[in-house]
């Protein structure tokens, strides 16, 4: 993660941002997390280059 995020960011959102990097929590999740509404954190996803999990998956239903 880049160290300006990680800045910026709190021990539990830093946490948070990794599980959805790692595909273990959902789009809706992270933005319960950040605290953002999901089309808001899609932009704020996009200005700061990380890949969106746009994907479901067989993990998708276990982690819903």
């Amino acid at each position: 993660m880049n160290k300006d995020i990680r800045r910026d960011l709190t021990r539990e959102k830093q946490k948070a941002l990794l599980a959805y990097r790692d595909g273990r929590i959902s789009l809706g999740k992270l933005a319960e997390a950040m605290g953002m509404h999901v089309l808001a954190l899609r932009v704020w996803l996009r200005e700061h280059e990380i890949p969106q999990n746009s994907e479901f998956g067989i993990r998708d239903d276990a982690n819903a």
